[in-house]
């Protein structure tokens, strides 16, 4: 240990800011790649999550509501039954 009234000359100055940088330089770039590889792994973690598991949903709620609208536009309520249209009526429906 140095004493506090001992003046460091610049080599020692020199040596000691080096070996603080050296050491401190590790430990960052060590937390820097423990935070950059972290985030790749959320990353693929959430990709993998939407893609298998929020799209199927998504595409299982918009079927549902689809098929809702068709049966609806399709069931006539004063007989109580479906109507059937063929091709040409269902494009004539459209473009209108």
């Amino acid at each position: 240990m140095m004493e506090l009234n001992e003046i460091l000359t610049d080599k020692e100055v020199n040596e000691a800011t080096e070996e603080v940088l050296s050491s401190n330089s590790a430990a960052c770039f060590a937390m820097f790649m423990i935070g950059f590889g972290g985030t790749i792994a959320v990353a693929v973690v959430t990709t993998t999550v939407y893609k298998y598991a929020v799209k199927p949903i998504i595409r299982k709620i918009k079927s549902r509501k689809k098929r809702k609208e068709i049966e609806t536009t399709l069931f006539d309520t004063d007989t109580g039954a479906y109507e059937i249209f063929d091709e040409s009526e269902k494009l004539e429906q459209v473009d209108n």
